[in-house]
């Protein structure tokens, strides 16, 4: 066992437990984790380090580091369960012997902050160890927020637009928005955008999907917004599937603090990969009876699918001022037992809004209509307490070191 200390009082002082077979993997590590400040660093150098790690308190330390000299489906199983039960705010690395892309994007599905070669330099581990240090104890992941409808009409891609915009406003940071809508996706139009790529281009990039990826297909509102508009054409919905969507959210929880997803009406088998996934579903409906009785269906299907862990935001939308619609949504709320939040119906403000692509915050920021919805995105942003572009990115920590070490 060979152990490189630090001072444990230290301010934001993390530990590194690391299990591998080579002596040279262990010397790069003692050499790299010398130039983290912030960093104390436990090696062991053992013959089944998979092994040792799986037998490991997993309490006691924040990152962990495993080699893998073999790679095969019982280890990547083994892996998988680790990544599971695992500490939360912890961050697992795997060194494994020419990773494919395959097992690469399987094991990033499964939560591994890192996949490196046992060929890596000491320049390729530097960055996984600070980035994985720079995230512990600040969330490390995105939020992801879903906006669903109880029946069509009823305003959810005007909303998931434009608390999408609220939030980049508030957060002062990139917001991701994505147009899971595949035969009718229209939020690219919402924000009069024009992208040259679609959710389409992600589903044909396969196993090459990953942050970066991903960010190339992004269409940048000056908002703050960044939209993975829906396909041009209509495709079925059974062209995405969850292994998909584990690789695509768990691309956007690493690169944007908040994600907003727009579902299309027509459910399909792969929406509970999403709901797994979310911190908060947002279901948009209106104070009417046909709204109502799709609502009454959305939320027993939630129920019906475990989608228990994610918070609940329902909205009626389009709510006049009179006393029938008042009434209409106290018997919502009543009947539901969920709390009901409400937007004012501001059909000229909706319509100019729609017709010339822009946010209420542009076209309606006096109305009621934008008041409603943007003390509704306050609220689920404080819920949501998303991690900061520091806790997402460390760049600059990353510049730092690299400069320290290369001097």
């Amino acid at each position: 066992m060979h152990t490189l200390t630090a001072d444990p009082y230290s301010a934001n002082q993390n530990t590194l437990m690391a299990w591998v077979e080579d002596e040279g993997i262990a010397a790069r590590i003692r050499s790299v984790v010398e130039d983290i400040a912030n960093l104390a660093c436990e090696i062991a150098v053992v013959d089944k380090p998979l092994t040792a790690a799986n037998s490991h308190a997993r309490r006691e330390a924040e990152i962990g580091l495993i080699e893998l000299r073999e790679v095969n489906e019982d280890r990547l199983e083994m892996v998988e369960r680790m990544a599971e039960s695992w500490r939360e705010d912890s961050r697992l690395i795997v060194i494994a012997r020419n990773p494919s892309p395959e097992i690469i994007a399987r094991l990033a599905r499964a939560g591994i902050e890192d996949v490196l070669s046992q060929t890596c330099s000491e320049a390729e581990l530097m960055p996984a160890l600070i980035q994985a240090s720079a995230r512990i104890g600040r969330g490390g992941q995105g939020r992801i927020v879903t906006v669903l409808k109880s029946a069509g009409g009823c305003g959810s891609s005007m909303i998931a637009a434009n608390i999408a915009a609220e939030f980049a406003r508030v957060s002062e940071e990139a917001v991701a928005l994505v147009d899971l809508d595949v035969q009718f996706g229209n939020l690219a139009l919402y924000l009069d955008l024009r992208p040259r790529h679609s959710l389409l281009d992600a589903l044909q990039a396969g196993d090459r999907l990953d942050a970066t990826f991903l960010k190339s297909m992004m269409a940048v509102h000056e908002s703050g917004v960044e939209l993975l508009a829906a396909p041009r054409h209509m495709i079925p919905l059974e062209c995405i599937d969850e292994a998909f969507l584990a690789n695509l959210i768990c691309s956007l929880k690493s690169t944007y603090p908040i994600t907003v997803i727009e579902l299309p009406s027509g459910w399909s088998d792969w929406f509970g990969g999403v709901f797994a996934k979310s911190d908060e579903l947002v279901v948009a409906s209106e104070a009417t009876v046909r709204c109502a009785a799709g609502l009454s269906r959305v939320l027993q299907s939630l129920e019906d699918m475990s989608a228990t862990d994610a918070s609940l935001c329902v909205i009626a939308n389009k709510v006049q001022s009179n006393g029938d619609a008042r009434r209409r949504v106290e018997q919502m709320r009543s009947t539901l037992r969920y709390p009901v939040e409400t937007i004012a119906f501001d059909d000229k403000a909706a319509d100019r809004a729609a017709n010339a692509g822009m946010l209420l915050s542009e076209t309606a920021a006096r109305t009621k209509t934008y008041k409603d919805l943007r003390e509704i995105a306050g609220n689920l942003i404080v819920q949501l307490n998303p991690p900061t572009a520091l806790e997402l990115y460390s760049d600059n920590l990353l510049e730092n070191q690299f400069r320290r070490s290369s001097q």
